[in-house]
């Protein structure tokens, strides 16, 4: 993880995801050690829920942990424009996609690079909280 941007990152998740929570639904999941954040679910790495490869791997469909970890209503979500990972859930993507159009923004897009593919991270936060 570069450390200038995993610092812009950083500067820009609010500083209430120790007590408002984050989800990462994709990106990297040192956000919540270096936020000090809650978590809304309790596995921990987002491609649990983000890929297909990993679905199996859960103990419950991904469709599943996923409506759990939303109704927990977290302040911050982390997403990644136009994932080139392969094995993305495409489903589950679009359903998050779908419930954060209806209750959160976007406060941030910020450059994020897997391996030599260059994405973009956006940060989104709940519509009622600042």
């Amino acid at each position: 993880m570069d450390r200038a941007i995993a610092a812009q990152v950083r500067a820009a998740i609010p500083a209430d995801v120790r007590t408002r929570c984050l989800f990462v639904f994709e990106g990297p999941v040192a956000y919540y050690q270096l936020t000090d954040a809650r978590r809304v679910t309790r596995f921990p790495f987002s491609a649990h829920i983000s890929s297909r490869r990993e679905a199996a791997a859960l103990g419950e469909p991904p469709r599943v942990a996923l409506d759990a970890a939303m109704a927990r209503h977290p302040g911050t979500v982390i997403t990644v424009t136009a994932p080139a990972r392969p094995d993305r859930n495409a489903e589950m993507e679009a359903r998050l996609l779908g419930i954060l159009h209806q209750g959160y923004r976007p406060i941030a897009r910020l450059p994020h690079r897997f391996f030599t593919v260059d994405e973009t991270l956006v940060i989104w936060r709940r519509n009622d909280l600042r």
